[in-house]
């Protein structure tokens, strides 16, 4: 009788330890999922600012180019004002 209580103890203590175990691996469980769950939320907004990143770079370069070449036309316009203006004073 003795064997058998140390056995019954024995087993109940692996008990234990088992569902000790299990519910450790349920809360690694629940953290892994709420970790990919931030993960994933994370990589949404990522693609989002790059999205918004892209567009605004897209604008900003349009308009960069835009008025480089409003720049070089003004440049050309006050180019030909002075040289046309230089000549009606050499002519007077």
């Amino acid at each position: 009788m003795y064997k058998v209580g140390e056995n019954t103890e024995a087993v109940n203590n692996c008990l234990k330890i088992s569902e000790d175990d299990r519910e450790d691996a349920r809360r690694t469980l629940e953290k892994l999922h709420h970790q990919g769950e931030q993960i994933t939320r994370t990589h949404m907004m990522n693609a989002d600012i790059e999205k918004d990143l892209s567009q605004s770079i897209g604008t900003y370069v349009g308009r960069t180019q835009i008025g480089h070449l409003q720049a070089q036309e003004i440049q050309r316009r006050n180019s030909n004002w002075t040289s046309t203006s230089s000549t009606s004073m050499q002519r007077q």
